[in-house]
């Protein structure tokens, strides 16, 4: 009997026989939608499975709240599995009911830039309009249009219900959090339809003016404290991660570390690269499941080379580099691109999350439970 098996017989359980098979048809569909989403950045089907059951609750307090709700009379014409989030409180990753739907893809809106002649179409971009020295243009690999984007409407509801004052006055929005200096402006990303979007990216530039510090926490649907107010990035339906953001901040981290502007990285969205264009690395390291830890390595030229990722339950985290065999150094004056011994040197360092401040406090570097790492 599978996990998932497993708990749906024991979370349906004294429900009625003609209510029982709907309830765990509805129970496994959530499950797996769950599941699904998870899965789309990376995370292996049995993982998961058991990461969506997890979040969903204990098998018996489910099954009471789906008992409840199937021996009264049908009041409300919603679903059960509605009903039971409504009941226990629960959401696919947080129980705070903070909430911020998102989106993970922006549109693939032309970009217009004025030139002193005409653009024409080239492998990176399709020209989509042509006006005097005015271009537009998209960009042809949908990937650079990926990210993760709050609703500002999904936001203002939940910042109104923690006490932030959220004021519109001639199209322009602000908000001021319990304690700040000053109200803030949040940066209109892009629009889709009547619905606004903040990149999170933009988090520092909308809510740190306030004067209060910015935190971001957790991977998957991570969750942003402004001050004392916090809120959950992504919803039960719809996960969100957070790796954009975590690749930003360490872009900062190996700045102030190595003085270097010029980065690359092999993962610059949620996918994994394929094995032809990576060395696949998994570290142990002594820290709580879910932190972000990047990878810091000097590749061809000297240019550093950084990709991150979320610790896992059983301590490790899978990094991607061009090096097959790396030694870890705590000091980034010994990275280097050529190899010591056969061995490539890098750095870990643990994101704190914190997103206002000092870079210096965004970061710390990590001493793994292993010296060297040769690549699966």
């Amino acid at each position: 009997m599978t996990d998932l098996e497993r708990y749906l017989r024991r979370a349906t359980l004294g429900l009625p026989r003609r209510q029982r098979d709907d309830v765990r048809d509805e129970l496994e569909e959530h499950i797996l939608e769950r599941a699904a989403g998870l899965q789309a950045f990376g995370m292996s089907e049995r993982d998961a499975i058991r990461h969506a059951i997890d979040d969903l609750g204990p098998p018996a307090s489910v099954g009471i709240a789906m008992n409840g709700i199937y021996v009264l009379p049908q009041l409300l014409k919603v679903t059960a599995l509605s009903t039971l989030v409504a009941t226990l409180g629960l959401s696919a990753v947080t129980t705070s009911g903070a909430q911020v739907a998102a989106l993970t893809q922006r549109p693939q809106s032309p970009t217009c830039v004025t030139t002193t002649k005409p653009l024409t179409a080239r492998k990176a971009i399709t020209v989509t309009s042509t006006k005097g020295n005015v271009t537009c243009y998209v960009f042809k690999d949908v990937r650079v249009y990926r990210g993760l984007y709050l609703n500002l409407d999904s936001l203002e509801d939940t910042l109104r219900a923690k006490g932030v004052k959220v004021t519109t006055q001639a199209a322009k929005t602000t908000y001021l959090f319990p304690g700040a200096t000053r109200e803030v402006t949040p940066r209109v990303a892009f629009r889709k339809g009547a619905d606004r979007y903040l990149n999170i990216l933009d988090l520092d530039a909308s809510f740190g003016p306030s004067g209060l510090p910015v935190r971001v926490s957790g991977w998957t649907n991570p969750t942003v404290t402004v001050g004392d107010v916090s809120f959950t990035v992504g919803t039960a339906t719809s996960a969100a991660q957070a790796a954009p953001l975590y690749l930003t901040l360490l872009r900062a981290a190996q700045r102030a570390l190595t003085g270097s502007a010029d980065t690359t990285s092999i993962r610059e969205d949620d996918a994994p690269p394929t094995p032809k264009d990576a060395a696949t690395h998994v570290i142990h390291v002594d820290l709580p499941e879910g932190t972000p830890v990047g990878l810091i390595q000097r590749g061809e030229q000297g240019v550093p080379f950084l990709d991150v990722a979320a610790v896992q339950k059983d301590g490790t985290v899978t990094l991607y580099t061009r090096a097959k065999r790396l030694t870890f150094v705590t000091d980034a004056r010994q990275l280097s691109p050529y190899p010591t011994g056969g061995r490539t040197n890098a750095l870990l360092v643990r994101l704190t999350g914190r997103v206002t401040g000092d870079v210096a406090q965004q970061y710390e570097t990590v001493r793994p439970a292993q010296a060297t790492s040769d690549a699966n």
